[in-house]
Parts: structure tokens; C-alpha cells; sequence
């Protein structure tokens, strides 16, 4: 079974990825800070790494090669709320032009 990391301040969100992954059968870990992301990826591989940018302890899109280098094998999707192409083009940037890019505009309606 595929582990898969959420890293996102927003227990909404958190939540939501969390109820929809367990369904699909993923086991699932949390976390809200960079902090407790480094210390779950010291102990555990992930296949998946869901990171939202903003974090209350740093912005993700500078600590990402740390990330990759803690657990080099797993894919990461990011993510933001923000509307601003800054931030992808910084991530493109940090990998030297070697990630796909995609973006794309969600808009969620969810009820708990």
C-alpha cells in the first residue's frame, strides 16, 4: 500500500485530502509545519508528498531539495491558494528547469 504525506497548516484541508485518500485505500500522515514533515520523513518513506507552500514555520518552495533529499524517491505535488505564478516560476527555478509543471486552477466546494 502507498504512503502518502500531507503537509498543509489548513486542518480543512488536511481533512479532506485525508477522508478522500483513506477511501482510495492510501495510508495517509499528516503534518503542519516543516518541522514535523522532516521528522515524519526521517522515519517513513512516502510515495507521495502533498505540500502546501505557506507553512507557519517557513515557505516550502525553499526547503524543497531538503525534502527531496530525505526522501528522494517520492513524487511531490504542490500546492498553494495563492493566485500568483511567482511562486511556480520559483519552483521551476529551484529545479533548473528538470520538473514538469503543471498548473491548474481548482475550485473545491467540500462539506464536512
Amino acid at each position: 500500500m502507498s504512503s502518502i504525506l500531507i503537509v498543509d497548516d489548513e486542518q480543512s484541508i488536511r481533512k479532506v485530502l485525508k477522508i478522500f485518500l483513506d477511501k482510495q485505500g492510501y495510508n495517509i500522515s499528516t503534518a503542519t509545519k516543516l518541522a514535523e514533515t522532516y521528522s515524519l520523513l526521517k522515519e517513513k518513506k512516502f510515495s507521495l508528498i502533498l505540500l502546501d507552500i505557506n507553512l507557519p514555520d517557513g515557505n516550502s518552495l525553499e526547503y524543497i531539495k531538503k525534502i527531496k533529499e530525505l526522501n528522494n524517491n517520492s513524487s511531490i505535488i504542490v500546492m498553494t491558494a495563492q493566485d500568483t505564478m511567482n511562486n511556480a516560476i520559483h519552483f521551476y527555478n529551484i529545479f533548473n528547469s528538470k520538473c514538469q509543471l503543471n498548473m491548474y486552477q481548482i475550485n473545491v466546494t467540500y462539506f464536512l
